[in-house]
């Protein structure tokens, strides 16, 4: 059994001193006192050497009623103020309902104190018939009744106290259900242990990484282990460096585990040739939904998605899905610093990413859901929003979300002369510096199959010729890229079919 320590021990002291108080007052005969060296209490009158009760000293007398109401009345009352601490030490061991306790004993307290006020009131008056003098007993007693209500004050604040933080722990408690289950208990991750393989002359060395076909079940379990949504979601597995080193000879060469892309550029002048470089592995992140991972030259982003899960109550009532994307720069993608709360800018590229991917999304498949979409720049060259919209679309594919079609993203830089298809942070459109006509850029993205634009974003002073020129040239990209984002699809299938079937 635990007991609080607050003001309910505060409570519980003030009475003990009220019960002092009122205990000595009433066994004791000095009540009234009159000018003949009578000394009268409630039970005990005395008369020099000689002492009687009271009720027989006064016998005959009209006062005599009063005395013995009083007596009565004072008798509840110390029954009252010993119950009320009875009551205060069960309200602070938590022993029954603390609410009815601290109210039982603050409503105890106030009733006992009125009690004793009216016997001390019968009495007085008594007594002042009788021409008899109140004396320190009955100033004892009035001194404890006070006292008494105070200590009913402070338990019944407390009582309230007490019950504003019980609702608050339901409120949390509701809201952040504690887990119950055994296996999801935090334990060690045996994909962050070295994995050691030891060979005949008793030598080991790291594999590098987590292998899913040698631990099915554990690869299982994490797969559906809980998340946090709000962190930032980097690799779960790792790679020896060496890996990416690159061969002069063999620059042909394709990094196992991976799906490289490399697209020469010859929409610009035949003088000029230009290359981007496209990483794309679906599948990265095995606590959420579905995830994606792109680089495209210098440019990396993560992407993962949750649902479809139960609509929040303070959302619009809809028969159709909802899907949410939420952009964020990490702080040190950029090469100034960035804040972790979204700006404006973050904000504008999570309102278009979700304008494109809804026309590619088949909302009717989940009514009153919703999916969810976390986009993290890990590194920023450049082409944020565009290789965002082909890294969402690949991890909605991943996630198992119906779809009509994948959204390819590209984007281009315009100049008055020249077009550059995915241009590099220093090459990308500055209103600020780039205000001259005939400058700007734009994005799009491109449902292939379907040969539809699922949505088109410009910026600057551009004129038409330009910018329809530089818009069909982003389409023809996207057709070329189209085939990456299948395969990499494919391949997480098959990795994900495999590993079932071996668990």
């Amino acid at each position: 059994m635990k007991c609080r320590v607050g003001l309910d021990w505060i409570a519980c002291i003030v009475q003990v001193v009220a019960t002092l108080f009122f205990t000595i007052g009433f066994s004791t005969k000095y009540w009234a006192t009159s000018e003949d060296s009578v000394n009268s209490g409630l039970f005990t009158t005395c008369k020099g050497h000689y002492c009687y009760d009271t009720h027989v000293f006064y016998h005959g007398k009209i006062e005599k009623a009063a005395i013995m109401g009083a007596a009565v009345m004072e008798i509840f009352t110390l029954c009252g103020v010993y119950f009320v601490i009875l009551l205060m030490l069960l309200y602070m061991c938590g022993l029954f309902d603390e609410r009815s306790l601290s109210r039982g004993a603050a409503l105890t307290a106030f009733v006992t104190a009125l009690f004793g006020f009216i016997g001390v009131i019968m009495f007085g008056s008594a007594m002042s018939s009788l021409q008899y003098e109140l004396n320190w007993s009955c100033g004892f007693v009035i001194v404890g009744l006070i006292i008494d209500i105070a200590a009913g004050i402070c338990i019944y604040i407390d009582g309230q106290q007490w019950v504003e933080e019980s609702q608050k722990k339901q409120t949390r408690r509701e809201l952040f259900p504690p887990i119950r289950n055994s296996h999801l208990i935090a334990r060690r991750d045996p994909r962050l242990e070295p994995r050691i393989s030891s060979n005949q002359n008793g030598a080991s060395r790291n594999s590098g990484k987590f292998n899913p076909k040698a631990s099915p079940q554990l690869s299982r379990k994490f797969r559906y282990m809980p998340t946090d949504t709000k962190r930032i979601n980097g690799p779960e597995e790792s790679f020896d460096p060496s890996v990416f080193f690159v061969n002069e000879k063999k620059t042909n060469e394709i990094t196992k585990g991976k799906i490289f892309f490399l697209l020469i550029d010859n929409m610009m002048a035949e003088s000029q040739s230009s290359f981007f470089f496209t990483v794309l592995k679906a599948g990265v992140i095995s606590q959420a939904r579905g995830s994606a991972y792109i680089e495209q030259n210098e440019t990396k982003i993560m992407c993962a998605v949750y649902g479809p899960r139960e609509v929040v109550k303070k959302e619009e009532f809809s028969m159709k899905g909802q899907l949410t994307c939420e952009f964020k720069f990490a702080t040190f993608s950029c090469r100034v610093r960035r804040q972790h709360q979204q700006d404006n800018e973050e904000r504008d590229y999570s309102s278009q990413l979700q304008d494109a991917l809804e026309p590619a999304v088949c909302l009717h498949k989940f009514p009153k859901a919703q999916v969810n979409v976390y986009v993290t720049v890990l590194q920023n060259d450049g082409c944020p929003l565009a290789t965002s919209l082909t890294c969402c679309s690949v991890a909605l594919a991943n996630a198992g979300i119906e779809m009509y079609d994948l959204v390819v993203g590209c984007s281009a830089r315009i100049t008055p002369f020249q077009v550059f298809i995915d241009p590099t942070e220093k090459e990308e459109y500055k209103p600020e510096s780039d205000n001259q006509t005939g400058n700007g850029s734009v994005t799009v993205g491109l449902l292939p199959s379907l040969n539809q634009v699922s949505a088109v974003t410009s910026k600057g002073e551009v004129e038409f010729e330009l910018l329809n020129k530089a818009t069909k040239q982003c389409i023809e990209v996207c057709h070329k890229l189209y085939p990456v984002l299948q395969q990499a699809v494919a391949k997480a299938v098959e990795d994900r079919l495999t590993s079932d079937h071996v668990t």
